[in-house]
């Protein structure tokens, strides 16, 4: 994962501009410091080891990972826009990207883009919650496609009752995935932290 970039946009109030969108939140990362950005704090998922070396995001330890992680409230925004590339080479076994979201009311939303493993020929994109107990289980969307080893750019966007997710291998101009989920009972209110893994 090379950078990330995460806008929020919320309805302007002033009357000259009733509806329009006006940018609360912008932040451009990118590793090429080989430091934790300002304002996250690390987040080793199925106790993960990782670091940031040669301007990436790493993880090294199977069947784990490691990421970051920021609070992020977004009281009074409508959209959250997402845009983060993820190299995902060939392993042994298989790799994969993802972008949560924690809820205030117990849930986690995952994006997330895996290349098949070993056995089989084909990656997937996929949007899932869960409660955070790891019950509960719902399958917001997926597809599939023939394995493509390299650099992909995700683009999420979240806004209450839905969220996208265009995903592109680095040198196409058509989305190997693309899909909308309508999801009524997410609300970008009671959004409380994201990650990115």
């Amino acid at each position: 994962m090379k950078s990330l970039l995460i806008v929020a946009a919320g309805i302007l109030s002033a009357a000259s501009a009733v509806g329009a969108d006006s940018v609360l939140f912008s932040q451009t990362l990118d590793f090429n410091d080989n430091q934790m950005p300002a304002g996250w704090a690390p987040s080793p998922y199925n106790y993960g080891r990782g670091d940031f070396a040669n301007g990436r995001l790493n993880a090294y330890v199977v069947d784990s990972g490691f990421g970051i992680v920021r609070s992020f409230p977004l009281g009074g925004v409508n959209r959250l826009e997402v845009a983060y590339d993820a190299n995902l080479d060939f392993t042994a076994n298989s790799m994969g990207s993802k972008f949560l979201v924690t809820t205030s009311d117990g849930r986690l939303y995952e994006f997330s883009h895996h290349t098949g493993s070993y056995w089989g020929p084909n990656m997937f994109a996929r949007i899932r919650s869960t409660n955070l107990s790891g019950y509960d289980h719902r399958l917001h969307g997926i597809q599939s496609a023939p394995n493509r080893y390299g650099v992909y750019r995700h683009s999420l966007t979240l806004q209450d009752g839905m969220m996208t997710m265009d995903t592109r291998f680095s040198t196409d101009a058509l989305p190997t995935f693309s899909f909308v989920a309508p999801i009524p009972e997410f609300s970008l209110q009671q959004v409380v932290s994201v990650s990115v893994y």
